[in-house]
């Protein structure tokens, strides 16, 4: 028995054998025949090569067949998920594994999957990442539990020209393997058209945000899709999309009405009649951002007239609007953040005729001042703008926390300082770049006390010629809780106007500032530095005078006996600063300091490094550029006792 089963056997086997020589034989003949090579799987037509491919529902084996070439690969990422066999068995033993009670996968009838949030992947695909096969390579590798919720592609402006780029048959890819994705960027993607963006607005309904910049190809066949299909859409930005017109803002305006946030900049074909729409139709709406557009008044008055809720509203390059259009602003009263960029059309009698000019014009009346729930106010580059529309606009509000000015040149320091007694002790941010300029008039101390000063936390001013001790001197009483001082490449001021400063914070802080940059300011000396650290000693944990010439060794010497809690002290440009003032820094003990910038001070040596190594053990990062005195032996020797610090040299 035993000897006749074991003949079955080497029969059974030799007959497997021969079909096995049968179908060799059978693959050699067909090699042969013309216009057939050894590949004979890739020439079966693509439909078959997916049904074969959806037999693999293990995801290892899908990755290891999108490894084989480019086509396979293709092929893979357009088969969804949900076609694989043994798809739901699979999805439901990984859940079971892991344990999660907390996330559901509910498959509908179209094979939808709905992941928690807390599952959900993001990633980001810049200059050579940002092609199909990238994509397709992340829908093949994409686990079911695992989706992607969020995706950036940023092609760049200046690729290769062996550069591939994200086409319309990539996106029908992330449309098909990623259903629930919810945010989509695309930046710079040439080759996108609008079937592309409307494959992604028929397959992905959850989308919420959208951002395209620079896409010259989309036009609103592209975005009417995506109003219309996906419904829970909450923030859209378009940027340079030379074909996107009224049409598009018309459906978003019609189907969107979850919308909160909406971004046009530089799209020419956008006009009044679709920002009128979705003004008047989007009753969530609440930050507004219009830019470079060839817009008119009437934008501005369906802001005004239909007093919506758009709480944030920036205005940046908007040549067509006129005085008349920027004095309906006064009208919307629930802004809470105004933003004006570049806007030839504001000037003083457009803030003094923003209340009762556009309560004359549209008949309503006003019961609350103008500009009642202003917060945040950004003014930069408005050269019609002078200390008269300043100062209105300041004691129009109540609630002013922060004030911003940049390159406003009308703008001088009495109009900075009325505008500080207007808001009462509210403003906490007091921000000016590139705007004061000097006011000489004399001001008697009885009216400067007249002014109810704030009480900042945070002061910059930053390149502002008409900034002097004198003007300083008068900031004191304002500075009584501030947190962070900014004064950068303020050329006029000395130590007597800092001290002063200083002084005046002294006699009233509470909460001395964390951080102090000096950098640029070029008249002030190592008494300035000795008044600053008297003033804040050891609550003092910043402090920048990078470019301050006039500071040597006695100004590291103060700051390491006062300053034991410095954790970032930048000396960089200070060219009399030597060996000297850094053993004396580096011996007070300093077991805070993390960041140490010594770059251009020629009067350093190795000396300092090995001083450094033995005192300076939580030094996390030194910058040693343009140190003329330092060797490589000297680096070499630091970076082996030090190996954990980041080293510039």
């Amino acid at each position: 028995m035993r000897k006749s089963n074991v003949g079955r056997k080497k029969g059974h086997r030799k007959k497997k054998n021969t079909k096995l020589s049968e179908v060799d034989n059978t693959t050699v003949n067909v090699a042969e025949v013309p216009g057939l090579g050894w590949d004979v799987i890739n020439q079966l037509p693509d439909e078959c090569i997916e049904t074969i491919f959806r037999f693999l529902s293990s995801p290892r084996d899908r990755c290891a067949c999108s490894a084989v070439c480019k086509k396979w690969l293709l092929l893979l990422a357009h088969v969804r998920g949900c076609q694989f066999n043994s798809f739901r068995v699979a999805a439901a033993r990984a859940a079971r594994a892991a344990g999660v009670l907390n996330i559901i996968v509910a498959i509908n009838g179209n094979g939808r999957k709905h992941v928690g949030k807390n599952e959900e992947a993001s990633r980001c695909l810049e200059a050579k990442e940002a092609n199909d096969a990238r994509l397709a390579a992340m829908a093949v590798g994409t686990y079911a539990m695992k989706l992607l919720g969020k995706l950036s592609v940023r092609g760049g402006l200046f690729p290769s020209f062996t550069q591939q780029r994200i086409t319309d048959f990539g996106l029908h890819i992330v449309s098909q393997s990623f259903p629930n994705l919810r945010a989509l960027s695309l930046w710079d993607c040439f080759k996108v058209c609008s079937t592309g963006l409307a494959s992604i607005a028929n397959c992905c309904h959850a989308l919420e945000k959208l951002d395209i910049s620079n896409l010259p190809k989309i036009d609103d066949d592209g975005l009417v899709p995506i109003a219309k299909h996906c419904p829970n859409l909450s923030a859209l930005s378009l940027q340079s999309c030379p074909l996107v017109g009224n049409r598009s803002l018309q459906a978003v305006a019609n189907c969107s009405s979850h919308l909160e946030s909406i971004s046009i900049v530089k799209c020419p074909l956008v006009g009044d009649a679709g920002i009128i729409c979705v003004v008047s139709q989007l009753p969530k709406l609440s930050k507004l951002r219009l830019s470079q557009l060839d817009i008119g008044d009437a934008a501005l008055q369906a802001i005004a007239k239909h007093r919506g809720s758009i709480k944030m509203l920036y205005l940046e390059h908007l040549n067509a609007i006129t005085m008349a259009g920027f004095s309906w602003i006064g009208f919307a009263d629930k802004l809470e953040l105004l933003s004006l960029n570049s806007c030839v059309g504001l000037t003083d009698d457009v803030l003094l005729d923003a209340g009762t000019g556009a309560e004359a014009r549209c008949g309503y009346s006003l019961d609350l001042p103008i500009f009642n729930c202003l917060k945040q106010v950004c003014i930069k580059k408005c050269q019609y703008l002078t200390d008269v529309g300043l100062t209105t606009l300041t004691e129009s509000t109540n609630h002013l926390h922060t004030l911003k000015l940049e390159s406003c040149n009308s703008i001088t320091t009495q109009g900075v300082i009325t505008s500080l007694g207007h808001c009462s002790r509210t403003l906490k941010v007091l921000e000016v770049v590139r705007c004061i300029q000097y006011y000489s008039t004399s001001t008697s101390s009885r009216e400067e006390g007249d002014f109810l000063y704030p009480s900042l936390e945070y002061l910059t001013l930053n390149s502002c010629t008409g900034v002097d001790d004198a003007f300083l001197s008068r900031m004191g009483p304002a500075c009584t809780n501030v947190t962070d001082i900014a004064l950068i490449r303020l050329c006029s001021i000395t130590d007597k106007g800092l001290i002063s400063l200083l002084k005046q914070t002294m006699s009233s802080a509470v909460t001395p500032p964390a951080s102090v940059n000096l950098s640029g300011c070029v008249g002030i000396t190592d008494w300035s530095v000795l008044a600053l650290a008297k003033t804040f000693k050891e609550r003092l944990e910043l402090l920048c005078l990078e470019g301050c010439i006039g500071l040597g060794d006695r100004s590291l010497q103060v700051i390491g006996d006062m300053c034991p809690r410095l954790v970032e002290l930048d000396v960089s440009g200070c060219v009399k600063i030597s060996d000297d003032g850094v053993v004396r820094l580096a011996m007070t003990n300093h077991r805070k300091l993390e960041v140490l910038s010594l770059g251009g001070c020629h009067g350093i040596t190795d000396r300092s490094l090995g001083c450094l190594e033995i005192m300076c053990c939580t030094l996390q990062g030194l910058n040693l550029q343009h140190c003329r005195g330092i060797t490589s032996q000297g680096v070499s020797s630091f970076k082996a006792a030090l190996w954990w610090c980041d080293l510039l040299y």
